[in-house]
């Protein structure tokens, strides 16, 4: 069977999810793909996926989650059957539950989830200093993320109709693997060091001897914490700390020195590859 067009919906921040998800979709080998990306989407959309569609889903991982703001902007997502792809981008640590959450949420909105993935991206807090997965996805996550697409195009070709087509569980998928051992270790080190009252910044500080107030930081902000024309500020109340501003800033002007990079470098600088399953 065929099916009429490709549809990605991601929330990439610092653009590690689009490029998996546009690696995939490539894979797939469709001509018509057509990109939704709500990272700077105001307001929450309407989506509504007709059953001719393939939708990957490609969303980044926050402490075990699903991104809370991603999550809002999928809020009105509904189909009549369409079938999907989940994929989830973490930073090297564990993708936990996310996975899980991601399949159950479209499922509940009439899709069905026929392959689902957790790939590594860079680290939101990785640094010159503490790099924590840096440079990801690379050229050997990209080959791979395509290769998982040309897989996903076989499966539905061989397939007699959409119905016919098996689903996927999640919760099925190998989890990359993590000694228990340096997870707890990890953890202790953090709830030890709020208890030592290490401080842990509420979001990035700018340093107005480099900042230019070019705007790029504002104009990438997904959630409109930075103002552009004030981009010395940070409204901490709203900053969900993707570091999209970090990444993105020309004069390294902005940072965030948190206690959760030295740590989840300490503990999680072995490479991991993507875990599949179709």
């Amino acid at each position: 069977m065929k099916l009429k067009k490709t549809l990605l919906v991601t929330f990439s921040p610092t653009r590690t999810s689009y490029k998996i998800g546009e690696a995939i979709a490539r894979g797939l080998g469709n001509k018509e793909i057509d990109i939704m990306d709500l990272t700077l989407y105001n307001d929450v959309p309407s989506i509504d996926i007709s059953k001719e569609t393939l939708v990957i889903f490609s969303l980044p991982v926050y402490g075990g989650f699903i991104a809370p703001l991603a999550m809002q902007r999928l809020s009105e997502l509904k189909s009549d059957g369409a079938l999907a792809v989940t994929v989830v981008l973490y930073g090297n640590r564990a993708f936990e539950n996310a996975l899980m959450q991601l399949d159950s949420f479209v499922s509940e909105r009439g899709c069905k989830v026929i392959a689902a993935a957790g790939f590594v991206g860079e680290h939101s807090y990785s640094n010159s200093k503490y790099p924590i997965a840096a440079g990801r996805p690379d050229e050997r996550d990209i080959a791979f993320a395509q290769t998982f697409g040309e897989d996903i195009s076989r499966k539905i070709a061989y397939a007699k109709d959409q119905d016919s087509i098996c689903a996927v569980k999640a919760e099925d998928i190998a989890l990359p693997e993590q000694s228990q051992d340096e997870m707890n270790s990890f953890f202790s080190e953090i709830k030890q060091a709020k208890i030592d009252g290490i401080p842990f910044p509420l979001g990035p500080a700018t340093d107005e001897n480099l900042c230019t107030h070019c705007g790029i930081c504002a104009n990438n902000c997904p959630i409109e914490a930075i103002v552009e024309g004030d981009e010395l500020n940070t409204d901490y109340s709203k900053c969900i700390k993707c570091c999209a501003c970090i990444k993105l800033c020309p004069e390294n002007a902005r940072s965030m020195d948190t206690p959760y990079s030295h740590y989840l470098n300490k503990y999680f600088g072995i490479r991991k590859d993507a875990t599949v399953i179709l």
